[in-house]
Order: structure tokens, then C-alpha cells, then sequence
């Protein structure tokens, strides 16, 4: 797995995420703290960092409108699987894929 984050501008970051042969690029605006949201997300499944660890949890990355929802599901101790919706319109739903 490969994981980029960087800021681009005032406001907004630009990376990816590589698992395997999927690459998955994305951006994310001012609209939220998404690397937060992130790590927040990924310590929540880690029984050793946290006193009520959850199976399941989900953050997103706003674009303006467009954006993705990242749902993290914690396997086992070792394995995690990730799933990306994106959309055209974060705020109505309007999805245009999933990863």
C-alpha cells in the first residue's frame, strides 16, 4: 500500500492511495479537516489506541461539490479493507464510482 497527501494551495491538498494493482486519486478543499478525519477514522479501529475500538468507520473529503466517502473496515488484527465512493455531488449523493 501507498499513501500520498500533500498541499497544493491555500486550502487544498492533492494525494492518492495504492492498494495492489488500484490507484485512487483525490483532492480535498477547505470544506473539511480530511486528514484529521482520516486519522481519526484509522485510530478508532485500533483496539490498542482506543478503549471501545469499532469494526467500522467512515470520514470524507469534500472537493466542492463533488467529493468521496471512505468507509474503513477493520478485518482482523492485521487486515483492513477500504471502500471509496465518489461523487459528483457530495452533498445530494450523487455517486459517480466506487473503489
Amino acid at each position: 500500500m501507498e499513501f500520498k497527501y500533500e498541499l497544493s494551495g491555500a486550502g487544498w491538498a492533492d494525494g492518492f492511495i495504492e492498494m495492489n494493482t488500484n490507484t485512487e486519486y483525490f483532492s480535498a478543499s477547505y470544506l473539511s479537516d480530511a486528514l484529521y478525519d482520516m486519522l481519526e477514522a484509522l485510530i478508532s479501529l485500533l483496539p490498542e489506541l482506543v478503549p471501545s475500538p469499532v469494526k467500522s468507520a467512515q470520514f470524507q473529503m469534500h472537493e466542492e461539490p463533488g467529493g468521496m466517502a471512505w468507509t474503513l473496515n477493520r478485518i482482523d488484527s492485521s487486515y483492513l479493507n477500504i471502500n471509496i465512493a465518489s461523487f459528483e455531488d457530495l452533498a445530494r449523493k450523487k455517486k459517480l464510482r466506487t473503489w
